[in-house]
């Protein structure tokens, strides 16, 4: 696609062929990142490299860019997107992921990024993304109908002398091993009992993607992983961890994923997944002195439970969030109905026959119809000048209750004008239950 903007300026996409914007698309990254670190930035490169060139799912369609033709098509501004696809429940929904936002200084304050958000808003509905996920800037992409919704950073840090030491002559009960594109078939299992078990909100992995995980991208990355697999004595793999494959400056390893199996549990194998990754970390990076390990947000609260149990540790709860835009919620509860209903039968509103409706203090409102149980009609409506709702969510707060990450009393806690009766209360508490979300590597 390609669109002319003000003065001059050229918006097209990669698949337009011209050669030099794929080129000069790194540096442009490097350069506009410069402020957050010269390793980081570097970085960029590398990964762009991978979007452009290796990337499963993302195409030269979803990549974007500003050129400026007076400055010899100087690459100026450029967004790309990430089609993937989550998981609710057992509903399968596609996403996009908006990344690598970036205008040059010298060509800010022109209006360039809110342009390119919209060519790729237009991509996913394309696509039929029913949500818009993004990790970015503070309070920047609520302009474009962003909510800060789904979790990120860290939960815990285990230092590695926390872990009691083995006995002389005892071997460890797991081990971990660095998993090959042959164990594929084994992650997919492992994700999907974890995905029906420990949490609600997760990312589908496909063959081609864990492929492109493993193997596919430059180890120079920012978003390269290492997964090691967690064997046990008789050889058998039981969960898996994902962690960076090059070290930050903080000095311990982020465990950005951690999954066990049916045979085996967080429990069992905590303690020698911390005693593994001191030995791997002894082995591959002898220089940086690693103290211990953290886990991000994106693992499951069963690791919490673990970890704050057996061991002193540092809780660190690093308040920060993905943006999730919700372009049609008419759609999106379509698409998990089934799965509401389900959570509806044997609860409290089994069977339920009533309304609930829905506002958003705007000039519309949601309107769900219970019939028997069952989720009769889904509607978005035109509110009266008197209108009422059963419930009223400031902001983009209802994101954050759709997704199991709030409550509606967290959010009333946190804005006094959230409002709700008894009955929508307890709607919302059976049909959107508080699981975290495990959503972690990306890119």
């Amino acid at each position: 696609m390609r669109k002319e903007l003000k003065n001059g300026l050229i918006l097209r996409s990669l698949s337009e062929g011209i050669a030099s914007d794929a080129e000069r698309l790194p540096i442009h990254y490097r350069d506009v990142f410069k402020g957050e670190g010269e390793e980081f930035a570097e970085r960029l490169i590398p990964w762009t490299h991978d979007l452009i060139e290796r990337h499963p799912t993302t195409t030269k369609d979803d990549i974007w860019v500003v050129v400026d033709p007076a400055a010899d098509d100087k690459v100026v501004s450029a967004v790309l997107l990430i089609p993937q696809v989550w998981r609710y429940g057992d509903v399968l929904l596609p996403v996009g992921q908006i990344e690598l936002v970036a205008t040059d200084k010298n060509y800010r304050r022109r209006g360039l990024i809110r342009e390119l958000i919209a060519v790729a808003h237009e991509r996913c509905a394309e696509l039929g993304h029913v949500m818009t996920v993004i990790a970015g800037i503070p309070n920047y992409y609520r302009q474009f109908g962003y909510g800060m919704t789904v979790d990120l950073g860290t939960n815990q840090v285990v230092p590695f002398k926390a872990t009691p030491p083995l006995k002389e002559g005892d071997e460890p009960e797991f081990t971990l091993k660095r998993a090959t594109v042959d164990d594929i078939p084994i992650l997919m299992q492992l994700d999907d009992y974890h995905a029906h078990h420990f949490t609600n909100l997760s990312v589908v992995y496909t063959e081609a993607e864990w492929r492109y995980e493993i193997a596919g991208k430059h180890k120079d990355s920012p978003w390269s992983h290492i997964i090691l697999l967690i064997m046990n004595k008789e050889g058998e793999p039981v969960g898996y961890i994902a962690i960076p494959m090059t070290m930050s400056s903080d000095r311990r390893i982020a465990v950005f994923t951690y999954v066990v199996g049916e045979k085996s549990s967080y429990l069992a194998t905590f303690v020698d997944v911390i005693r593994g990754l001191e030995k791997f970390a002894a082995e591959n990076w002898p220089e940086q002195d690693l103290y211990g390990v953290s886990f991000s947000s994106g693992v499951p609260e069963a690791v919490d439970a673990v970890a704050n149990h057996m061991f002193s540790v540092a809780v660190w709860k690093y308040t920060y969030a993905f943006y999730i835009r919700v372009p049609d919620y008419v759609e999106l509860l379509q698409r998990i109905k089934p799965l509401l209903e389900s959570r509806l039968a044997g609860s409290a509103a089994n069977g339920y026959t009533g309304e609930l409706t829905i506002g958003f203090y705007t000039r519309q409102y949601l309107k769900l119809v219970f019939e028997k149980g069952k989720i009769a009609t889904i509607e978005m409506l035109d509110a009266e000048d008197d209108f009422h709702p059963n419930a009223q969510f400031p902001y983009d707060m209802f994101h954050s209750v759709v997704m199991g990450c709030r409550t509606v009393d967290d959010i009333r806690y946190m804005h006094a004008d959230m409002g709700f009766n008894s009955a929508a209360k307890t709607l919302f508490d059976i049909m959107f239950p508080l699981k975290r979300p495990t959503i972690s590597m990306t890119g």
